[in-house]
């Protein structure tokens, strides 16, 4: 208990029945073989100083615990409740606390068991648990993960089937669908091979149904990548593409109920900064407890960290990324995109419009010289680029579309840093 007293459980018992059921003291004190000067001396007592502390730090622990959605465990708990008070309490005191009051952080849930199917084709762990590349493209890891939302008293899924490179722990491509079938996976591997066709990674999987198929292994061969899958009951052959999974989802998925289709979907692709707690580096950000620090692109040695209490911000300062020593603290700052192709969405949309007519006539032209492979892959291809654009406002090859964007008329030169001089200006070798 928080008053550090043994019995105190059986001596709150025996007061309430005492008050609301009016049963003698003494009988009561028997029955739980107590004595009755103990139980009294109990009644009379004040709180200790360290009864009072811990009621003060209950209180700190129930309102951090709500702010951050239930994210801390006892020793980000403890580390925040030093740093925000100026105390400094020992993290066994606060997991004891946290005990008492039944509070946990956000735990992962169990994965159900799944009837095996029967595998069309096999691979050996070539991977053997070496989760280091020296070059992207090296290796290349896979999955699918589940979701739910919920819509009434309806249960629905979404499933994501992503590809990790394991060089810099980017994600290299991935798709959403309803279902969880050889044709999630097929797309998702079918753009990951669009976007890199020259690389011939080292391809690592579990077990699925979907990867152990025929259809999938021709693939692999048509791109030129070798197999490798994870043993049996052996989750770990693949922890990296596994650790991907839980930290989206507790750190994102867990902490709240979906009850929409769309605002899952847009909650997976929200990105600007590419998110990166393991290679941080220009043009990402990390997460770490309740303090957010971002590498701007702009930036080659100082990073910004921005500390919160609750919903607010607490601290910005300015950082060196490699040791985090502290450079200067600032009141603001700006962070700028991390790509320089950014425009408005009126722009956006009107860019969009010309790239698609652009695009039809492009078809039309391959057509009527019998080059339906060209057509097709055209087409493939920009359809891509432009749900990107429209979804998130960036697309792999973006600056292919750097005319359209900025509103050129088709054979003008590109803009260069002599555009952004004035009329008068001189140069001078």
């Amino acid at each position: 208990m928080v008053s550090g007293v043994r019995l105190e459980d059986s001596y709150v018992a025996i007061r309430y029945l005492h008050e609301t059921e009016k049963y003698p003291i003494l009988k009561l004190c028997t029955v739980l073989n107590i004595s009755r000067s103990s139980y009294y001396k109990w009644l009379k007592r004040k709180p200790s100083t360290n009864q009072l502390q811990n009621e003060a730090i209950i209180g700190w622990i129930r309102e951090l615990y709500e702010e951050q959605n239930g994210i801390l465990g006892y020793r980000q708990m403890t580390i925040a409740i030093n740093r925000t008070h100026n105390v400094s309490y020992n993290k066994k005191r606060i997991r004891r606390l946290m005990q008492i009051l039944g509070l946990k952080s956000v735990c992962r849930i169990k994965k159900k068991t799944y009837i095996p199917s029967t595998p069309e084709t096999e691979a050996e762990n070539v991977l053997n648990r070496e989760f280091y590349a020296d070059a992207p493209n090296e290796k290349w890891l896979t999955d699918v993960t589940e979701f739910k939302y919920y819509v009434g008293a309806e249960t629905r899924k979404l499933y994501l089937s992503a590809i990790l490179d394991l060089y810099d722990k980017r994600i290299v491509a991935y798709t959403i669908g309803d279902s969880n079938n050889n044709q999630l996976v097929f797309d998702n591997f079918d753009e990951a091979v669009a976007l890199n066709p020259d690389a011939h990674p080292l391809f690592h999987s579990d077990r699925g149904y979907q990867y152990t198929s025929k259809t999938f292994y021709e693939k692999l061969q048509t791109a030129k990548m070798r197999q490798s899958m994870s043993r049996v009951g052996r989750c770990i052959d693949n922890g990296p593409m596994e650790s991907f999974w839980g930290m989206l989802k507790s750190e994102m998925y867990y902490l709240r109920r979906f009850t929409d289709r769309d605002e899952l979907i847009h909650k997976l692709i929200d990105i600007q900064y590419d998110r990166n707690d393991m290679d941080f580096k220009r043009g990402t950000f990390r997460v770490r407890g309740d303090v957010v620090e971002i590498f701007p692109i702009s930036s080659a040695d100082t990073a910004i960290r921005v500390e919160f209490f609750g919903d607010e911000i607490d601290r910005i300062v300015q950082v060196e990324p490699l040791t985090g020593k502290v450079h200067a603290t600032l009141e603001h700052v700006a962070i700028f995109p991390a790509s320089h192709y950014v425009v408005s969405k009126e722009k956006m949309d009107a860019a969009i419009l010309n790239i698609e007519a652009e695009l039809e006539a492009r078809i039309k032209y391959f057509k009527s010289e019998d080059k339906l492979l060209e057509a097709q892959r055209i087409s493939e291809r920009t359809n891509f680029d432009m749900e990107m654009l429209r979804e998130i406002g960036f697309c792999p090859g973006i600056e292919n579309y750097s005319r359209v964007l900025s509103g050129r008329a088709p054979g003008s030169t590109p803009y260069t840093l002599l555009d952004f001089f004035p009329d008068d200006f001189f140069f001078f070798f």
